[in-house]
């Protein structure tokens, strides 16, 4: 498969969003469509990028144009969701629904059953914030403090736990 193979389907969800042919339900339902170059198993594939309405783009490139503040991080997010030698497990084409929590309730889609009851997080800010505590009985703020900066610096992710965790237990 190859980028040609992607883009026709590509530019089919980018026109049924925008007019709701041939799926009316469609219709104004996705917020960014991300695709990129397939690649076979096991080998890096290349990080997504958002099609514009003509062509793809570049993820950073697309920001700078249309700066997006609620989605919090989307470039470093996504690379981390597509990159590398495992980042074909994640597709070729991503479409990313409306459904961050600062639009009204009736214009957040979901592409659930009518009753809801979970979903993975959102490119939106408040899924994009996981809080992270970290207390030891008896422990030092002071090194604690020191571990996270250390294994998280200044903007700690979901990435840092492992290194974390590993930290605490061999000091």
């Amino acid at each position: 498969m190859i980028l040609e193979d992607v883009l026709p389907l590509v530019t089919a969800f980018d026109s049924a969003n925008r007019t709701g042919r041939p799926i009316p339900q469609l219709k104004g339902t996705l917020d960014l469509i991300f695709a990129r170059e397939p690649a076979p198993g096991g080998q890096n594939v290349r990080p997504y990028e958002i099609f514009d309405g003509r062509r793809l783009v570049p993820i950073r490139d697309y920001l700078r144009k249309h700066p997006r503040p609620d989605l919090v991080r989307l470039e470093e997010r996504m690379n981390r969701l597509s990159a590398g030698p495992y980042g074909n497990r994640a597709g070729d084409i991503l479409l990313l629904a409306r459904a961050c929590n600062n639009l009204p309730l009736q214009d957040r889609y979901y592409f659930a059953a009518l009753t809801h009851y979970t979903w993975h997080g959102s490119a939106c800010e408040r899924d994009g914030h996981i809080p992270f505590i970290l207390a030891q009985t008896g422990g030092s703020g002071t090194r604690l403090r020191t571990l996270m900066n250390k294994c998280g610096g200044e903007s700690p992710s979901e990435m840092s736990l492992t290194p974390l965790v590993r930290a605490l237990f061999t000091n």
